[in-house]
């Protein structure tokens, strides 16, 4: 039982090939309704990923970015306005409108910059959303399937348990063994029993953990598919690190970093006199010989506007995006070295268990059980076998999913790229 954990890393990039991307590959679907547990593979589960709510969220703020784009392109309001008089004109109309120099044009300049700008931050959130989905389900599906080889080696124990005290009570009857073996043999075997029923109770707790990640009914019982490789080999660590720039999570960064920088020049538009053209006619005015017209220029001058607090606040608020995109840098190379090192050890310890210790605790259990069953060794030897072995598969079922995991976060880390 082992995962295709080389799929983490393709789908992954797929999904995130350039800033807010998704696959070409039609969503994949919650799994339809059927009687008892269904097998989930890992490709299943991170196909899902398109039809996951969290991608939908994010999607729909990229849209809502873009509609922003051309919204941003509008002039300043032009406003109109009636009046009249009691002496004279009986109807006046006047107008007022921006013009597209001096603080109005680089005011609207400014504006669309910011906008394509958080554009640009929603193409990269849809980026990151997606390779942290893709992440968190892959994490999810490798709990299901911790939770479920736990299950597994507690049913082998249960059923070795069972047999145990199977051979005790035809010893303790043909008068070879003494009744406290029977006791110890019985509370040996429920102890087993209760064991394998805690564990599969921790397996419906890990399907609704996974249906919870990607939006499916969390009453639907999600099974592991038994498909648990262990992880390819992995390139160097520089490698790694060089790819980590790619992470979403920086090009998030990165993209705020230039709001911000746009926004600056918003604050600092604000300092520009906005020049306007006037026009009024006053209809029906009985001390002229018809309708007369005005026309003139306005401009509007920034005094007292605290332009310079708002072009410090801008700035202000620019570097402190800044700060947080270096700390995402050394957060994601730190992130990596440990997800490698992880996998380094996993790995190591993946040989120890499956190479060494559980054909050592596999044999010693066998001896000690041919021995009682033979009627030479005694009851207490087999139980501790039976209690080594029984950790042992533990063990190096958890160096299995570890390592798995470990590589998952590898690939997270360096952004996805195989």
């Amino acid at each position: 039982m082992m995962a295709r954990l080389g799929l983490t890393c393709v789908l992954a990039t797929g999904l995130t090939t350039t800033a807010g991307r998704t696959a070409a590959a039609q969503p994949a679907p919650a799994p339809a309704s059927a009687p008892g547990p269904q097998p989930i593979s890992l490709a299943f589960i991170q196909g899902a990923v398109p039809a996951a709510p969290r991608h939908r969220a994010a999607a729909a703020r990229r849209q809502a970015a873009s509609l922003g784009v051309a919204a941003a392109g509008a002039w300043g309001a032009t406003s109109f306005g009636v009046f009249t008089s009691w002496k004279t004109a009986r109807l006046g109309l006047a107008m007022s409108a921006p013009l597209p120099v001096l603080g109005a044009a680089r005011s609207r300049d400014a504006s669309i910059a910011v906008a394509h700008a958080e554009r640009a931050v929603a193409e990269a959130e849809l980026g990151r959303t997606d390779l942290e989905l893709v992440h968190d389900a892959t994490r999810a599906w490798l709990e299901l399937a911790r939770a479920a080889g736990h299950r597994d080696a507690a049913h082998a124990a249960t059923a070795r348990e069972l047999a145990l005290l199977t051979a005790t009570k035809e010893r303790a009857s043909a008068g070879d063994a003494a009744r406290s073996d029977v006791v110890q043999a019985t509370a040996s075997e429920r102890r087993a029993v209760a064991r394998e029923s805690a564990d599969a109770s921790s397996v419906v707790v890990a399907s609704a953990e996974l249906a919870a990640v990607l939006g499916w009914p969390a009453d639907r019982e999600l099974a592991f598919d038994g498909a648990l490789a262990m992880p390819p080999e992995v390139q160097p660590l520089a490698v790694w690190r060089q790819r980590a720039a790619e992470q979403p999570a920086l090009r998030v960064a990165t993209a705020e970093r230039t709001v911000a920088e746009r926004q600056v020049e918003v604050a600092r538009s604000a300092r520009w006199p906005v020049l306007s053209l006037d026009a009024d006619a006053a209809i029906d005015d009985p001390t002229l010989p018809g309708t007369d017209f005005h026309a003139g220029f306005s401009i509007s001058v920034p005094l007292f506007g605290r332009t310079a607090a708002g072009i410090a606040a801008a700035t202000a608020r620019r570097d402190a995006v800044q700060g947080e995109r270096e700390a995402i840098i050394t957060a994601l190379d730190a992130q990596v070295v440990a997800a490698y090192r992880r996998l380094e050890a996993a790995r190591a310890r993946v040989n120890a268990m499956e190479q060494d210790v559980l054909p050592a605790a596999r044999e010693a259990s066998n001896v000690a059980r041919e021995s009682y069953q033979e009627g030479v060794g005694g009851l207490a030897s087999v139980l501790e076998g039976e209690r080594l072995l029984a950790e042992s598969e533990l063990e190096a079922w958890d160096a299995r999913v570890d390592a798995a995991q470990g590589y998952a976060d590898l690939v997270w880390a360096a952004g996805g790229t195989p």
